[in-house]
């Protein structure tokens, strides 16, 4: 019964908060969006910034600025997507630009089959996990690039005798890893067919809208994306606490 009085006297809690999609129309477009969402008795709303070709820009602080004054105007409370992409961690592309080391990481494999016995067998693990095999015609990548390029870690490596076409016996299985020099695996081979699993990092995979987001796991990732959107926006809204003291 208090809630039927409540809402026959225009007194009522905002439990509807729309997406309001920032294309970075002109100021008198989106003072007119926020007076129709007012109007509809909303009392919140969320600014989308992915189809904002200007994010972090001067027309997206013009834009936010803009709602920041229709919400005080209108005793209204909002909310900003804290990034360009959907879901957070893209840090408005800064990781993919600037910091390509601090990507997400990736757990993967790769096999090659051999035949023994082999007697110290060395195999160049470094090819193997590589993106692609070195070259020649990358020699113009410059110093910067190769410097800041992820470098996959080898975590293990492990031997099976083969008994099959794609199968192995468990039995057999040697793990390999202590036999690592300079990502050179170095092993006496026995006699039979074998395979080697060689299980590495890699900052391919995943799903392909999320490429080039932050590894969540590493703080200097994440601090990218504190400095690159939320340290900006918060200092946003400290300056309009000033302006409103003034």
């Amino acid at each position: 019964m208090n809630n039927i009085k409540q809402l026959l006297n225009n007194k009522y809690d905002s439990h509807v908060m729309p997406f309001l999609w920032m294309h970075g129309e002109e100021e008198s477009v989106i003072r007119t969006y926020m007076e129709k969402i007012h109007q509809a008795s909303i009392r919140s709303v969320c600014i989308e910034s992915r189809p904002h070709e200007g994010f972090l820009q001067e027309k997206w602080w013009q834009d936010v600025a803009f709602i920041i004054e229709e919400c005080e105007k209108r005793d209204m409370t909002f909310w900003i997507l804290d990034d360009k992409h959907f879901p957070t961690g893209y840090a408005a592309g800064e990781i993919e630009k600037n910091h390509r080391h601090l990507q997400k990481i990736f757990l993967n494999f790769t096999k090659l089959d051999f035949v023994g016995p082999k007697k110290n067998a060395g195999i160049m693990l470094d090819w193997l996990v590589s993106a692609g095999r070195p070259s020649i015609l990358d020699a113009e990548s410059t110093k910067e690039e190769a410097h800041d390029a992820f470098q996959p870690e080898i975590l293990s490596v492990v031997a099976a005798r083969k008994t099959a076409f794609k199968e192995i016996e468990e039995d057999t299985l040697i793990d390999l890893t202590s036999f690592i020099n300079k990502k050179t695996l170095y092993w006496d081979m026995p006699d039979g067919e074998w395979s080697i699993y060689v299980f590495f990092t890699t900052q391919d995979g995943g799903e392909a809208s999320m490429q080039g987001y932050l590894n969540p796991l590493v703080p200097e990732a994440t601090d990218v994306l504190l400095d690159t959107v939320y340290e900006p926006h918060f200092i946003l809204s400290i300056e309009k606490k000033k302006e409103q003291k003034c």
